[in-house]
């Protein structure tokens, strides 16, 4: 990231605030508040190794998607195998990236069954969860 930075690579231009600012976000890797404060599991990967995961999305994920469907849960375990085999053919790389792949798509499933049962829900649930699940 640092590198670069210093070579001139992670500029993208000006602010459009007065007086403008140089923007340095091309080399942002990590949004550490993002990974702290996310909301779901799903929402790790994109806020965690942010250029990888962009890079995964596009060469591994939509390529695995077949034209006219939806993606499911094969194409995220495709994707999380790539990354396992990209960060060394041992078995706790497997693990744990099966294990993510089973955790963003828990989580995508939850979020849809909390908005289909949002009515019964108290109105503060989603600040006493955070608060409670904060170590």
């Amino acid at each position: 990231e640092a590198a670069i930075i210093i070579s001139g690579l992670g500029f993208t231009g000006w602010s459009d605030s007065s007086p403008p600012k140089a923007k340095w976000d091309r080399a942002i890797n990590v949004d550490i508040l993002g990974v702290e404060l996310a909301g779901s599991a799903a929402q790790l990967p994109l806020k965690w190794n942010i250029q990888v995961s962009t890079w995964l999305r596009y060469y591994v994920y939509e390529r695995l998607i077949q034209k006219g469907k939806k993606p499911g849960f094969l194409q995220l375990l495709g994707t999380q195998t790539v990354s396992a085999i990209w960060h060394g053919l041992y078995p706790g790389y497997m693990i744990f990236f099966v294990q993510s792949a089973l955790m963003i798509n828990g989580s995508k499933v939850i979020y849809r069954w909390q908005q289909a049962v949002k009515q019964f829900r108290p109105p503060h649930y989603p600040v006493f969860t955070k608060l409670l699940h904060t170590p």
